[in-house]
């Protein structure tokens, strides 16, 4: 194509400009070319090339987009706006641009499987189930790993029955492929058969003997009854060399810290455990108190009794959310309402922590910019997604520790939610959380001062929405269900407004998937053990010690 000598000037102009890092003066001058009409597809690759350079992906992602719609006949622009949109994190633009690539290209399976993959990211498993299923059909090479990858998603949805067929295809597909082998395990571990989870750990380990993932699920599977213990010694073994990864040595410090707490040798036990949780620290940002602090004093004044009177949806539903800190209970609880007739038990559901992160870093001060109408369109997208997961027609509890932050934003869209609060004594409950290995954004996990700030913090928030919702909010304590079991549980069924079914005391023999990390705990029956279990370790808490009067 043949420029004016105008255009070709301008643009050796605008080139050398880049090259003397002025770049403010060559953005300026390739859009003013860009405006003429003459080789935009030209313009737009160096202008992305530029957006690039300057670290502007947002810039970058809308010359792609512009690249697609200037020359149709290079779908290729689409993939690549969706590879860079999802490296960023813009999951939308992602969607979008994979969404116009496949319906110009619809016979590019490893896309597909892509496609799926970050999907199922961005919180649209249905969808992803079906493009994975697309992949299989257009006879995608790695077979086996898709139907890993469907089993994943069959899993997390509670379809478990179709979660280990998945596996299971993909084990005759790949006897060897060893994250099949995991996730079965898994799955099996979730429904408690402890025998066949540990036979197919051992598997992955007799394939490779670096699965350390496998080895350290083991240790939870098994209770260590003296230092001789063949996994004890294994482990130390492990942990003293300085080959592995961070990654490895984190997890097999936790593991070998369960199996020295079980058998009693507590010094050494927590010796690991701090050696664990200063590798954890690793993977985050450090706990800033007084921001999370702040965060805390904007949801309490920001949801206040004048906020209620006027911003809430008229929903009536009254679904039940279970929520506190961390290793506080709520799986014990819900294993326990899960053997009510009435009950089906939902697990950690991640419906309102993701529209928290969908509103980004205003919320909650964006909620005031909304009208009536989106808290009951959130409020009846809820209730949709329940009734999708749960088609059963009972009550769901929904399990996540961390909606005690969302109340507020939950009682304005389903005004007659109600909340279980599970509480569990401070120098337990933190210590629980010490020696368990967190992911997600809890920063906090892997420090015994933060762990006691953010549980202070917990308190002093779920105290603001009590005093706000007193007949919604039930407080249910560890220490007194373990005192006297029948005697809470009546009062919770009571708080429900369900009948007493004895059925949900025998919560230590029920068949059924607990998919948290108290897998096992709630399959013991309930004794004073956990209920005192900070004495063993009294020592190491001092720094706990100033907030036991908060």
């Amino acid at each position: 194509m043949r420029f004016s000598p105008e255009f070709l000037n301008r643009l050796r102009e605008a080139r050398t400009l880049v090259a003397q890092n002025r770049f403010s003066e060559a953005e300026v001058l390739y859009q003013e070319l860009l405006s003429t009409g003459e080789g935009r597809e030209g313009l737009l690759r160096e202008l992305f090339q530029l957006y690039m350079q300057l670290k502007r992906p947002a810039d970058a992602i809308a010359c792609l987009e512009r690249l697609a719609q200037v020359v149709p006949a290079k779908p290729e622009y689409w993939l690549h706006m969706a590879e860079l949109a999802q490296s960023v994190g813009n999951f939308a633009k992602a969607i979008s641009a994979y969404r116009a690539f496949l319906r110009k290209v619809p016979d590019r399976p490893n896309i597909i499987f892509n496609f799926a993959h970050l999907l199922k990211r961005a919180g649209f498993p249905e969808e992803a189930l079906e493009r994975y299923r697309a992949a299989l059909q257009k006879n995608i090479s790695v077979q086996e790993e898709v139907y890993t990858n469907i089993g994943v998603i069959y899993s997390e949805l509670r379809r478990e029955r179709e979660a280990r067929q998945s596996f299971e295809k993909a084990l005759e597909l790949n006897e060897k492929y060893i994250p099949a082998i995991i996730n079965l395990a898994g799955l099996l571990e979730e429904s408690g058969d402890r025998s066949s989870a540990s036979d197919y750990y051992r598997r992955a380990l007799a394939l490779d003997d670096s699965c350390y993932l496998a080895l350290c699920r083991l240790a939870h599977l098994r209770r260590a009854q003296s230092e001789d213990d063949p996994l004890i010694e294994q482990i130390s073994s492990l942990v003293a060399r300085k080959d592995l990864s961070t990654a490895d040595l984190e997890e097999l410090n936790f593991a070998l810290g369960k199996l020295l707490d079980d058998c009693g040798n507590y010094d050494r036990a927590f010796s690991s455990y701090e050696v664990a949780n200063k590798l954890g620290a690793l993977r985050f940002a450090p706990y800033d108190r007084a921001r999370h602090t702040k965060s805390i004093d904007d949801l309490i004044q920001f949801f206040s009794r004048d906020w209620f009177a006027i911003k809430h949806s008229a929903l009536t539903e009254a679904p039940v959310f279970i929520c506190g800190m961390f290793r506080s209970g709520s799986t014990l609880v819900e294993q326990i309402l899960s053997g009510h007739s009435g009950i089906t038990a939902g697990g950690e559901l991640e419906f309102f922590p993701q529209l928290i992160r969908d509103l980004h870093k205003r919320y909650p001060h964006v909620l005031a910019e909304r009208q009536i109408q989106y808290f009951e369109q959130i409020g009846g997208e809820y209730l949709n997604f329940l009734e999708k997961r749960f088609p059963s027609g009972m009550l769901v509890t929904d399990k996540r520790p961390d909606n005690f932050l969302h109340v507020g934003l939950i009682k304005s869209v389903l005004p007659k939610a109600r909340f279980i609060w599970t509480r569990r004594g401070l120098l337990d409950n933190c210590l629980s959380v010490y020696f368990q290995q967190l992911g997600g954004e809890m920063n906090y996990s892997v420090d015994l001062d933060s762990i006691g700030h953010y549980y202070t913090q917990q308190v002093r928030l779920m105290r603001h929405w009590k005093s706000l919702f007193p007949d919604s909010v039930f407080e249910f304590s560890y220490e007194q269900l373990v005192a006297n079991s029948e005697v809470e549980v009546r009062r919770l069924l009571e708080f429900l407004e369900l009948p007493w079914e004895a059925a949900c005391l025998d919560f230590s023999s029920r068949v059924n998937y607990v998919k948290t990390a108290s897998i096992w705990q709630v399959r013991e029956s309930i004794h004073q053990k956990s209920a005192a279990r900070h004495k063993c370790y009294e020592p190491y808490l001092k720094v706990l010690e100033k907030y036991l009067s908060d």
